[in-house]
């Protein structure tokens, strides 16, 4: 606990929880919000939702994210603000744990129209994450949809979530489709290249001839310099070529081995 009668600081609250958080202290985080429950009266709203956002954080990197709905509700029944840094950092729980469903629900609970929160292009990119994550392309697509209809922008990272959800898929007209989109609305990233570059790679039949002009047209046309998940994609990819040729010059018409006669019974 922190000791003493006077009232700490706020921000040595949400502080010492950032810290116990990172450093995965649990029973010192308990103490301190057991601490601060107590002097809770004593802080402005505005601190008071600064202490709680701290609070998910903390639980969240204790694995504990099954707790955020209790805390929101708390929240809400003491009429402490949710702002976007609490539904980030309560998404960012979910996410480090790859809990797609609890994403999703919370995705629900903060479009719900009791709960004031500014909701941002941000915001909606973790939205499609968690679409994409759950392979659910019409919610991908619902989302996306409901991003451009509330006037928000989508950003490069808001098309690289939807081009890796087809990629992952192998889905080669949605992705070079996507991909289209993209770089006409925004300026593309090393990782748009490196996410359709990965996909020819990882196609049954890999296509180097799509690597290659992907790998040029970056830089000629973007001025992108490539980066080492890119040089790892183009050195697996020459890996792949010179195996299938060095197995083909090897062994250009491979004959299956005879299969051995069977021997004579003895009677």
């Amino acid at each position: 606990m922190l000791s003493g009668a006077a009232n700490p600081p706020a921000a040595v609250f949400y502080s010492t929880l950032y810290t116990c958080g990172r450093l995965k202290m649990q029973d010192q985080a308990n103490l301190v919000m057991a601490d601060f429950r107590m002097r809770y009266r004593n802080y402005h709203r505005q601190k008071k939702s600064h202490i709680y956002n701290a609070w998910i954080y903390c639980i969240g990197h204790l694995g504990r994210r099954n707790e955020i709905n209790d805390i929101l509700d708390e929240m809400i029944k003491r009429k402490v603000p949710l702002d976007i840094k609490t539904f980030m950092n309560a998404l960012t729980a979910y996410h480090k744990a790859k809990d797609v469903d609890g994403m999703l629900d919370l995705c629900d609970r903060m479009r719900h129209p009791d709960i004031e929160v500014e909701i941002t292009a941000d915001i909606y990119n973790v939205f499609l994450d968690a679409a994409s994550k759950a392979q659910d392309v019409d919610l991908l697509h619902k989302f996306f949809e409901e991003m451009l209809s509330l006037g928000l922008k989508p950003n490069t990272h808001s098309f690289n979530i939807v081009l890796r959800t087809f990629c992952d898929k192998n889905d080669i007209e949605k992705a070079e489709n996507t991909f289209s989109e993209l770089v006409k609305t925004v300026q593309p990233d090393q990782c748009s290249f490196n996410t359709l570059m990965s996909m020819y790679k990882n196609l049954p039949r890999p296509n180097l001839s799509k690597v290659l002009t992907l790998f040029e047209e970056m830089s000629s046309t973007y001025s992108l310099e490539p980066n080492v998940f890119i040089y790892n994609t183009i050195i697996h990819m020459f890996s792949q070529v010179h195996n299938t040729a060095q197995m083909q010059v090897h062994n250009p018409n491979p004959t299956p081995t005879p299969t051995p006669s069977p021997s004579p019974s003895h009677n």
